[in-house]
């Protein structure tokens, strides 16, 4: 499947192309990595990643995916709140996307092979805004993958849409509050065609809200304002729906 531009991924969002593309590059490089990053070849070449190991023996594996130009620390606080009930979780640092070029097909290719090099089987694919698109590839090539969690996904040119009605297994997806950061909540569309996936919506949540730590440029490119207390509200749910989800059989 042919890589795609960024312009498309979020159709409306920004104007990409010189200024913003810039910002959101900065943006992903402005941040510092909490976990060490794990280097694991496979056949696809070199792949980074984080690992978020329980105390408790493991009960189920989960790869992560950040969004767009974003990098896995954005996502600790989910890997770290599933580590809590015995599920361990790879972030994976998403190494196909440009400023131009979304490339979700080749960074769902790269989820397949950190999974198949991990020799985990009947896990759960999990992504955040552009990281749910590749989730959903991914899940509709790997059949290793036993269920889905989406947070706030996007799709761009039906590639999402296309890959869900593959798709039987079961999903969460949680979904903000319609903006720039999530198309105007364009997954709509996708998740539609995902057979048994149940919806969460958090009307108050702006797309910086599911990640870990939301910037304040994140903010003013998306046009929404910080909070703590609503992050803190958006993160208390997304973090108890998904444990509930993948403890459950």
């Amino acid at each position: 499947m042919p890589g795609d531009t960024a312009s498309g991924m979020l159709p409306g969002a920004f104007a990409w192309h010189g200024f913003s593309a810039m910002l959101i590059s900065l943006l992903a490089i402005s941040c510092s990595h909490a976990a060490p990053l794990l280097q694991q070849e496979t056949p696809r070449g070199r792949i980074q990643y984080t690992l978020h190991t329980p105390k408790t023996p493991v009960r189920h594996h989960v790869i992560l995916a950040h969004g767009f130009l974003r990098t896995p620390e954005t996502m600790d606080h989910i890997a770290d709140s599933l580590a809590e009930v015995g599920i361990e979780t790879a972030c994976i640092k998403l190494k196909r996307s440009t400023p131009w070029n979304g490339n979700h097909a080749g960074n769902a290719r790269d989820m397949i092979a950190l999974r198949e090099s991990l020799g985990w089987k009947n896990i759960t694919y999990a992504g955040f805004s552009a990281g749910g698109l590749s989730v959903l590839i991914a899940a509709s090539e790997d059949p290793a993958c036993a269920k889905l969690l989406l947070f706030d996904p996007v799709d761009h040119a039906s590639l999402g849409k296309d890959a869900a009605a593959k798709i039987r297994i079961p999903a969460l997806a949680f979904l903000g509050k319609p903006g720039p950061g999530n198309a105007n909540r364009n997954a709509t569309a996708m998740l539609a065609v995902l057979p048994g996936c149940r919806i969460v919506e958090i009307p108050a949540a702006t797309h910086c809200d599911f990640e870990a730590r939301p910037s304040a440029l994140c903010h003013r490119l998306t046009g929404s304002r910080p909070d703590a207390a609503r992050t803190a509200e958006v993160h208390k749910t997304l973090l108890s729906e998904s444990s509930l989800f993948l403890k459950t059989q």
